[in-house]
């Protein structure tokens, strides 16, 4: 299991390589990754131009704390993140669906509460329709972001846990590295990791609600 001080636990990089990349070994190989360092890509804004498979990341010089899935079509796949309580209303307000209405797919969390990102396939065909991430909110509740063209989730590694969550609608108290709501590192929710369940392809419903906002 990773945890918050991985990088204190392994005696080597290599060890610390080789459970950052077991957590994500089961995804379909031609999902497309980038290293991210406390949250953000370690190639700065050149980052969209370095996509890696898994083999490609595990080479590069040691100098990341987790890996991001390039979504759009790098990847052919999409992320939902819900961000906070309260997600659910905005996300039937938004898509006119419930959110229990997706099909269970590959699903992760940081385990800041009310707060997880769920990884869908998108057949090429859309993303001529679908032209970009949309993060989309309501008054009084927490917002949700489609993430696709030219973005990046983070699914594995280390998370700063440095905020405290709100009330529906209201920001975050920022709070010193480690000390926030959260478990410091990401996790597949239970049931959802990839050794239990296969990534869901988007259904067609939201990805034709996506093109219309």
């Amino acid at each position: 299991m990773l945890t918050a001080h991985s990088s204190e636990l392994f005696t080597s990089p290599d060890e610390l390589k080789g459970e950052l990349s077991q957590f994500v070994r089961a995804l379909p190989v031609d999902l497309r990754w980038t290293p991210v360092k406390c949250k953000r890509p370690c190639h700065g804004d050149d980052w969209q131009n370095h996509p890696y498979s898994l083999g490609e990341l595990l080479k590069l010089p040691f100098n990341y704390t987790g890996f991001g899935l390039m979504t759009g079509p790098v990847s052919n796949a999409m992320v939902l993140d819900l961000d906070g309580p309260g997600h659910e209303r905005t996300f039937l307000h938004h898509m006119k669906r419930e959110l229990a209405a997706l099909p269970p797919t590959v699903s992760w969390s940081s385990g800041r509460p009310h707060r997880h990102s769920r990884l869908y396939r998108v057949p090429a065909e859309w993303w001529g329709r679908i032209t970009g991430g949309k993060e989309l909110d309501l008054k009084g509740a927490s917002k949700f972001e489609l993430r696709a063209h030219g973005q990046q989730a983070v699914m594995v590694g280390k998370h700063p846990n440095d905020k405290i969550t709100g009330a529906p609608g209201e920001p975050c108290q920022k709070v010193g590295p480690g000390e926030g709501d959260g478990q410091g590192f990401y996790d597949w929710l239970e049931g959802s990791s990839p050794a239990v369940i296969e990534v869901a392809d988007a259904p067609e419903w939201l990805l034709e609600r996506w093109a219309e906002l």
